[in-house]
Parts: C-alpha cells; sequence; structure tokens
C-alpha cells in the first residue's frame, strides 16, 4: 500500500515537470540559407573582362554549394540585359532560359555544359547579340534560399537576324477579307547578307500526315536579293489570303558564311 502510494505522489510530482518540459522545447527550424562558395562559366568568376562567346563553344558552368543541413535543388538560367527594348517580333528571340536541378547533402559539387548556337537546334538554345547574365542560386530542404550569383557575359551571333515590328507575337489571327502588308527587316553583325527569301504556306488538312496538316506552297515573294555590305535590308509586301484556314509565312535569310537564319509567323484566317 505504502508503495503504490509512493508510486502515485511520485507520479503527480514528476508529471508536471515533464509536461512542462515538453511543451517549453521548440521544434528546430533552419533558417540558414545555403552558400554558393564557387561558379564559373568557362573557368571565368565574373571578376575579370566581360567573357564573349560567338555561339562556337559550349558553356561549361561549374558551381560549389554549401549548406548547414541538406540541400535541395539549384537554378541556373540566362537573362538578356541588353539596351534593345524595341517593340517587335525577333528572329533569333534574345535568350531567355531557366530550368531547375535536384541535388542533395550538405556539400555538392554541380557541373552543367550548354550549347548556345546561332539558330535553333535540337538540344541547343540560340541567342540573339547581345549582354546577358547567366545567374545561378541555390535552395536547401528549409526552402532557404541563397543569394544569386551572376557571371555576364556577351554573345555575338553573326547569323542574319529578322524584326517584324508590328508583331509580338509569332500566331496572329486575321481576317480574310483583308490584305495584310508583312513590314520586316533583315541585319547582321558582320554586313555581309547575300540572300532572302520568304514564301507563303498554306497547312491543307490531311488526316494521313501526323500532325493532321500538309504544307502547301501558295505564293513565293520572289524577293530581291540583299547586297553584301549595303546593311539594313528592308521588306514590305502585301498578301490577300485566298480562303480561311491556317498558313506559314516563312522568310530565310544567309550570309556570305553560309550562316541563315528562319523566322517563322502563323496566320489563323478566318
Amino acid at each position: 500500500m505504502m508503495r503504490k502510494h509512493f508510486s502515485k505522489k511520485y507520479i503527480n510530482a514528476v508529471l508536471p515537470l515533464f509536461l512542462g518540459l515538453f511543451f517549453s522545447c521548440e521544434k528546430f527550424v533552419d533558417t540558414t540559407a545555403p552558400e554558393i562558395r564557387e561558379y564559373t562559366v568557362n573557368g571565368e568568376d565574373g571578376t575579370g573582362e566581360v567573357m564573349v562567346d560567338t555561339l562556337s563553344t559550349d558553356l561549361i558552368v561549374t558551381a560549389y554549394f554549401v549548406d548547414d543541413y541538406n540541400l535541395l535543388s539549384y537554378k541556373l538560367g540566362f537573362e538578356y540585359k541588353g539596351t534593345d527594348d524595341s517593340p517587335g517580333l525577333r528572329f533569333p528571340a534574345y535568350l531567355v532560359y531557366e530550368d531547375t536541378f535536384a541535388i542533395a547533402g550538405a556539400q555538392t559539387e554541380i557541373y552543367q555544359t550548354f550549347t548556345v548556337a546561332s539558330g535553333q537546334t535540337t538540344g541547343s538554345l540560340f541567342a540573339g547579340t547581345g549582354e546577358y547574365e547567366i545567374y545561378i542560386q541555390a535552395k536547401d530542404r528549409a526552402l532557404n534560399e541563397s543569394q544569386v550569383s551572376r557571371i555576364p557575359i556577351e554573345f555575338k551571333n553573326f547569323a542574319p537576324y529578322f524584326k517584324f515590328p508590328e508583331y509580338e507575337i509569332d500566331t496572329i489571327t486575321h481576317q480574310q477579307a483583308n490584305s495584310i502588308i508583312i513590314n520586316a527587316y533583315m541585319d547582321d553583325l558582320d554586313n555581309n547578307m547575300n540572300q532572302c527569301e520568304m514564301l507563303m504556306y498554306w497547312r491543307m488538312p490531311d488526316e494521313i500526315e501526323e500532325s493532321g496538316y500538309y504544307d502547301s506552297l501558295i505564293h513565293d515573294f520572289a524577293l530581291i536579293d540583299p547586297v553584301p555590305g549595303a546593311g539594313q535590308f528592308d521588306i514590305s509586301e502585301m498578301y490577300s489570303f485566298p480562303d480561311t484556314g491556317l498558313y506559314d509565312l516563312r522568310v530565310s535569310g544567309f550570309d556570305q558564311r553560309r550562316n541563315n537564319t528562319l523566322a517563322q509567323i502563323t496566320f489563323k484566317v478566318e
């Protein structure tokens, strides 16, 4: 009886202390952000002269991340920092790209290779001439984010480029009753353009084709070729759509180095 009474007394004395200790303990929250200890692009850390890339070599990105506990991911991107804010659709466009990659551990080193080409190809990014920054940021499992590290780079694209000042998107809705005037220009960094071709295709329905359409060439604008060294090549052509449907305007530009650029705008004619 005495033992039972002692046990109950003991529990009554200890329980408040235990409960007080339990409820006074705060759950640990990780608030420390990861760090980027090293970050280079093609061996450069961004402290010297701005790198210049002529879109002929791969970009090799390396970084070393450190966290108190466990890393989760990092994001890597390209941001255009040039001064061209003129309206219109550009081919090739200025490169805007970002992707997120999973990582783990308290210390992680990463290695990524990107190919930036003069025109759109499978597996490659492509960029218009201009100033850019390649940025990187790490995140841990508590969702703390590191500071953003940036390395400046200048891309020089020696292929021709097109600008359509009156269009902001590459898919245009148009009324069949109205003719269109296509205003555009082609230019080139080293001023050696020597050929320009502009064609209109009609996408004809076809159940056999995987896309459901086949391309039918319905008009060749027969542009006079640009003269190397003459500067910007202006285009202004009128066209009337024969019927409703989907049409692709395809413009190809070439230079003396055999670089070429394709621009395509789709018209939904109602």
